[in-house]
C-alpha cells in the first residue's frame, strides 16, 4: 500500500546504524526511558535520521506497520491532567464513554465520545475506589484492581457501575491474605477474570523513605497470576514466574496468554512480554519470550483482531507480532511521556493513557473489543 507521508522507516536506520554502529555510542546516561531517538552519536547523518525520527508520530520498523496503520493514520492529545498517572482505560459501548483512572486518588474520569471534540468530567464513586490500576468490562460492571494506597479499603477487585457510579467489592483476599496490587485484568471466552498482583505500590513507597505511612501493610503473597471464576467464586494462582507481572491479554483465539514482566531495575532484572499456552480451565504452559522493549516496560498491553500486540513502552507503544518481531512505534506527538496503558475504540480509535495526558489515535487495523461478556453476581 501506499506509505503515509511524515513516516520514517526504521530498518534503514538499523541497517545504517546497528549493523554498521559508529565505535562511540549510548542512550543518554545509559537511560532505559528515552527511545532509540535518545541514542549519542558522533555520525552527523545518523544524528540527523534520529531527528527526524523524534518528530513522527509514527516509526515503521517493518513494512507490514503500513498496513497497520493504513494510508491516514493520526494522533492528537485530547486533555492535559494534572495527576502524574493515568491508567486503566476502559471502553464502555453503552454510554459511549472511557473510563480512565487517576492513580494514587481516589477519583477518576469518564470521557465522554458523544461530542466531538470528546469531554472530560472528573467523579467519585460511591464509595470511593483507592488508586485504580487496571480494569476490565464484565456485564455492564467494569472491574476494577485496585492497590489500597491509603489503607482504607484493602486492594483487591471492585465493581462500578457506569450508570450510577456505585461501586462494591468483588474480590478482596486470597483466604484470608491481602492481595498486593492488582494491576491488570482481563477475562477470557467463559468469563473467567485473569489478573495480575505484584507488590508495586509496597516497593515504589519504599524507594521513598517515610512514605510507607501510607501504605502500611507488608506483602503477604508472592507476585503471581490468578484465575477467579465469578460464578463460583474459586480462585486460583497459575503462576508466580513471572516476578514483576504487569499488562495482560488473550490471543483472540484465547489460546495464548501475554503478560508483561516490569521490574524497578531496568537494566538487570528480567523484562519484557511473555506468552504461556493455555489448557482450560486454569493452566498455564509452555512459558516463551516474546518481547523485550528497547525502552521501559511495557505496561499495559492489548491485542488486534489480526493478533498483533500493543504494548505501552515509555512514550510509544509499539506495535509487535506475536512471535516478538517490532513492527513500529506510535509516538505521543513526540513528548518524552510516558503511556501506561491504552484501550481500543470501534472504527480504529485508541484511546492512550498516560503522564499528564490522554491521546486519541486512528489507525486501519482494528483492535479486540471487549464489550462486557460474562456477568457479575449481585453483591451479597
Amino acid at each position: 500500500m501506499r506509505k503515509p507521508s511524515g513516516l520514517f522507516l526504521g530498518p534503514l536506520i538499523a541497517d545504517h546504524f546497528v549493523s554498521r554502529t559508529p565505535r562511540n555510542h549510548s542512550r543518554a546516561n545509559h537511560d532505559l526511558e528515552t527511545q532509540i531517538w535518545g541514542t549519542i552519536t558522533p555520525d552527523p547523518t545518523i544524528k540527523a535520521e534520529f531527528t527526524k525520527i523524534q518528530a513522527a508520530s509514527f516509526i515503521a520498523f517493518d513494512d507490514r506497520f503500513y498496513d497497520i496503520i493504513g494510508p491516514n493514520p493520526m494522533i492528537e492529545k485530547l486533555f492535559t491532567l494534572p495527576q502524574a498517572m493515568h491508567e486503566a482505560a476502559n471502553y464502555l459501548p453503552k454510554q459511549n464513554k472511557v473510563f480512565v483512572s487517576a492513580c494514587n486518588e481516589t477519583y477518576d474520569y469518564l470521557i465522554d465520545l458523544c461530542t466531538e471534540p470528546p469531554t472530560i468530567k472528573q467523579f467519585t464513586a460511591d464509595p470511593p475506589l483507592e488508586s485504580v490500576n487496571g480494569g476490565i468490562l464484565v456485564g455492564n460492571q467494569l472491574l476494577v484492581g485496585t492497590d489500597g494506597f491509603r489503607n482504607s479499603s484493602p486492594p483487591g477487585i471492585y465493581t462500578l457501575d457506569p450508570d450510577t457510579l456505585k461501586s462494591g467489592v468483588l474480590l478482596n483476599n486470597y483466604r484470608g491474605l491481602r492481595f498486593n496490587t492488582i494491576d491488570d485484568l482481563t477475562v477470557d471466552h467463559f468469563g473467567n477474570i485473569w489478573f495480575v498482583d505484584a507488590p508495586f505500590a509496597w516497593f515504589a513507597e519504599g524507594l521513598k523513605p517515610g512514605l510507607h505511612k501510607v501504605f502500611d501493610n507488608a506483602p503477604t503473597l508472592p507476585s503471581a497470576i490468578y484465575v477467579y471464576n465469578i460464578t463460583s467464586g474459586t480462585i486460583v494462582c497459575v503462576d508466580q514466574s513471572i516476578v514483576w507481572p504487569n499488562g495482560i491479554a488473550f490471543s483472540p483465539d484465547g489460546k495464548t496468554l501475554f503478560v508483561s514482566d516490569t521490574p524497578f531495575n531496568l537494566q538487570t532484572e528480567f523484562r519484557g512480554v511473555f506468552a504461556f499456552d493455555v489448557t482450560y480451565p486454569y493452566t498455564l504452559s509452555n512459558k516463551r519470550m516474546v518481547y523485550l522493549p528497547d525502552t521501559n516496560i511495557v505496561d499495559g498491553l492489548k491485542v488486534s483482531e489480526e493478533g498483533n500486540l500493543f504494548g505501552a513502552a515509555g512514550s510509544t507503544i509499539d506495535v509487535f507480532t506475536p512471535q516478538g518481531e517490532l513492527l513500529g512505534k506510535i509516538s505521543a506527538g513526540g513528548e518524552e511521556k510516558n503511556l501506561y496503558n491504552l484501550v481500543f475504540l470501534p472504527n480504529g480509535e485508541i484511546i492512550l493513557s498516560g503522564m499528564m495526558g490522554i491521546w486519541r489515535v486512528k489507525i486501519t487495523q482494528q483492535g479486540l473489543i471487549n464489550y462486557g461478556q460474562g456477568a457479575v453476581p449481585a453483591e451479597k
